[in-house]
């Protein structure tokens, strides 16, 4: 039995009928006046008469075969409309930045392909899949690419395509195994930060076992260079130092991963991601007594965070820090008063409150004793004493 030509634009006012029917009647009841309005023409002719064929369509419509050019123009635009009013319409209402709106994009042609699919669409499902696929790991949706391509797969099998079968299994092999290795170096690192966790701190005895995870992560970004094992790397390599106490090399870190979000991995710098290296470099460089430097990277992640969440009274912390360490009180009780005086203050856990009260004690006891021109050996104590 011959393949009807029409399958895909019938299966999609089907779709869009069954999913969001307001928009099918909207379009159906469109004056039609020019050209822009020969979408109504598809998707009335086809509501009223699902059973029709392409011969009787084109004559219907444009008083043509088939064949001529104007009327699969208008077919193939009309598609796009029917494809667009049920993803593009709610993503340019969202508003959302590019990266989000992208990944929102994926997800509802991935849900769209396993409908469509699962309603016998493979026309639709196929198209959408084709032109979704790309994005899905360019963004590294990696499940998402996943199901597009068994998909793909599926419908090809169906089709009697050896060679696009092949193609379609060889990529999801590789998919699944960059998912394997990402997943794999991001539990290695929660299993190490949840021994942080239960024993507070630092613990050098632990670094081979650190470093194993570290370079087997490395390995898998050498093989597979996606950002989602860049990432875990960085995570592993600044634990590792962290285990050492080695500030330097994790300063060097995390500048070497800013390149990377600056550079070859631009579509992924976050703001949360931006916002949790230069924390990571805030506190580096307080330990390594680079005060300067680290009131540099507090002003930088003060500057993108937004203001009263918990990511910004940590990083004012250590401004605080870093400004008491330069024997800078006067910034230090500035950024103090602010920190105190805020909106959200009270919101924040009682040890918390509790921590910039200590604060401003100890500020209080330096700006009443010490000349800040006049470092002593005093000063460098009482400043030690201060708890992170």
């Amino acid at each position: 039995m011959a393949k009807d030509p029409l399958s895909e634009l019938k299966d999609l006012v089907r779709i869009v009928n069954t999913m969001c029917p307001e928009r099918l009647q909207y379009l159906s009841r469109m004056e039609i006046r020019d050209g822009k309005t020969q979408n109504a023409w598809f998707v009335r002719a086809l509501s009223e008469n699902p059973r029709m064929t392409e011969s009787e369509l084109s004559d219907k419509l444009f008083k043509v075969p088939p064949s001529d050019v104007a009327y699969k123009k208008a077919k193939s635009r009309c598609i796009e409309v029917l494809l667009n009013s049920i993803f593009v319409l709610d993503l340019k209402k969202a508003g959302k930045a590019k990266a989000s709106q992208m990944e929102y994009f994926v997800r509802v042609n991935a849900f769209l392909v396993r409908t469509l699919a699962q309603w016998d669409c493979g026309d639709g499902a196929e198209r959408i899949a084709i032109h979704t696929l790309p994005i899905a790991i360019e963004y590294e949706l990696w499940h998402d690419a996943m199901d597009m391509l068994c998909c793909l797969r599926d419908l090809m099998a169906f089709g009697g395509d050896v060679q696009k079968v092949k193609e379609y299994a060889a990529e999801y092999e590789r998919i699944a195994a960059i998912e394997i290795a990402q997943q794999r170096s991001l539990s290695h690192y929660a299993e190490i930060m949840a021994y942080f966790a239960r024993t507070g701190g630092e613990r050098p005895d632990l670094a081979p076992f650190a470093l194993e995870y570290l370079r087997e992560a490395e390995k898998d970004y050498e093989r597979y260079q996606s950002f989602g094992l860049a990432a875990n790397v960085f995570r592993l390599r600044t634990s590792y130092y962290a285990l050492l106490m080695d500030y330097k090399s994790t300063l060097a870190a995390c500048e070497e991963y800013e390149s990377l979000l600056l550079g070859k991995f631009k579509l992924f710098a976050r703001l949360t991601r931006v916002i949790e290296l230069r924390q990571k470099m805030v506190v580096c460089n307080l330990y390594l007594g680079r005060y300067e430097e680290g009131l540099i990277a507090a002003e930088a992640c003060t500057k993108i965070t937004p203001t009263g969440i918990d990511n910004w009274f940590y990083c004012r912390q250590y401004e605080f820090l870093c400004y008491s360490n330069a024997i800078r009180f006067d910034e230090a009780e500035k950024v103090v008063g602010e920190i105190r005086s805020h909106e959200r203050f009270s919101r924040q856990d009682e040890y918390l409150q509790e921590r910039w009260k200590l604060y401003k004690m100890y500020l209080d006891y330096l700006k009443g004793t010490i000349s800040p021109k006049a470092q002593s050996k005093d000063t460098r104590t009482v400043l030690k004493a201060i708890p992170l």
